[in-house]
């Protein structure tokens, strides 16, 4: 009788615990942004079209801590360690950058920090020098 009477107590006990329990509120996050594609053909061909003379290569790897990128598909052997070189995406103009190093056919790029409300290159996107100033 005295064991009913506490795993009575014991049960009164735990629902009033879990009725005082604050209440689990839905939190509402803002949408985040989509994630940025790299550069697509049309924006490469369209590069070329505007600047016929401009040297163009692909971001292959990146290194977001360092700010570093590699680049290739680009004719290494006409830049110097020093230069200064622009990244390009989609949407238009993302930074430039430094070259800092040229390794087995690839430029190894420090970039600047972007502008507010912009972004860093990634992969696929395109690093070059134009000879003119590429629009966005």
């Amino acid at each position: 009788m005295l064991a009913k009477r506490w795993a009575g107590v014991i049960l009164i006990t735990c629902l009033g615990l879990a009725a005082c329990q604050p209440k689990k509120t839905s939190v509402t996050r803002p949408p985040q942004p989509p994630a940025p594609k790299p550069a697509t053909a049309q924006t490469l061909a369209a590069l070329k079209a505007s600047d016929p003379n401009a040297l163009i290569g692909r971001v292959v790897y990146v290194l977001p801590d360092e700010r570093l990128a590699s680049v290739r598909d680009i004719p290494v052997q006409q830049f110097k360690e020093g230069d200064i070189v622009s990244f390009m995406g989609n949407e238009g103009y993302l930074t430039s950058g430094q070259v800092v190093r040229i390794v087995d056919g690839s430029l190894h790029v420090k970039w600047f920090p972007p502008a507010p409300g912009g972004r860093v290159p990634i992969v696929g996107d395109l690093c070059g020098r134009f000879t003119k100033v590429p629009t966005p």
